[in-house]
């Protein structure tokens, strides 16, 4: 029978990786660095606002694709799973009815949303 592992967005903390650019004035160059968000400090020695950058978190919305696709190389042996389809949205795979409860439990552990066809189930248990 054939069960599809849905993907769908989950919101994740990710570090922000920016490019900032400045221009500093005393020697007369554009300066660049790469980070997460850049502030300002005040050196009184030199008389002037020197930049630094500080690591900063923020929330973004990502496909759990990766996630569905490492379950499904790491339990392909334990219960016996063929990929019929696999695109970033979706896995076809086609499986063995007998495991499909044991199956259910682990996905759902995993947190991986499932479709699958009740009769093509039904059918394939009875027979």
């Amino acid at each position: 029978m054939e069960l599809t592992l849905l993907t769908r967005s989950k919101r994740v903390k990710e570090k922000v990786k920016r490019d900032h650019y400045w221009y500093d004035s005393v020697q007369k160059k554009m300066l660049q660095d790469r980070g997460g968000e850049m502030r300002f400090r005040y050196d009184p020695q030199q008389k002037r606002s020197l930049p630094y950058l500080v690591d900063h978190e923020d929330w973004v919305y990502r496909n759990d694709y990766p996630e569905v696709k490492k379950w499904v190389n790491e339990n392909k042996d334990q219960f016996d799973l063929d990929i019929v389809h696999d695109t970033t949205h979706h896995i076809v795979l086609q499986i063995s009815a007998r495991h499909f409860d044991a199956i259910q439990s682990d996905l759902h552990r995993n947190g991986i949303v499932t479709d699958w066809n009740e009769s093509e189930l039904r059918r394939e248990l009875r027979g």
